[in-house]
């Protein structure tokens, strides 16, 4: 994103878990993915509790309980916005997702971002993808 001029804000998610509102907000706009969706399923705590046995189960609730308390239960990274949500790095999905054109572009006028910089971040996109 950094290459892209993208503006964020990082929050590291094992020391800083996202609280159980947010999460709960998020698991049920995307319930469609199923909460294993957000769940790190290689973390050595999903193993330790059978998550996997659990999760089908489990409500939005408990889960985002379970992951307030423990930031290392979610999939990394986890990058959302007003419209927006992925876990996990998946190249092809994180860049259709938050480096399309139209994504940069509505970034740029949310963040008051100035002219300059988005003609800057929206060449760099243009310049990326000819390459």
């Amino acid at each position: 994103m950094d290459d892209h001029h993208v503006q964020y804000e990082f929050q590291d998610l094992v020391e800083e878990p996202p609280k159980k509102e947010d999460l709960i907000k998020w698991m049920t706009k995307y319930q469609d993915r199923g909460l294993k969706y957000f769940f790190n399923t290689h973390g050595q705590r999903y193993r330790a509790d059978n998550l996997k046995e659990k999760i089908p189960t489990m409500t939005i609730k408990e889960a985002a309980e379970m992951m307030s308390q423990d930031g290392k239960l979610i999939k990394r990274p986890l990058v959302v916005d007003d419209q927006h949500l992925t876990c996990g790095f998946k190249e092809d999905i994180f860049e259709n997702t938050w480096l399309t054109l139209p994504h940069l572009f509505m970034c740029c006028l949310k963040k008051s971002i100035s002219s300059s910089l988005a003609i800057s971040a929206i060449l760099s996109f243009w310049l990326t993808k000819k390459m």
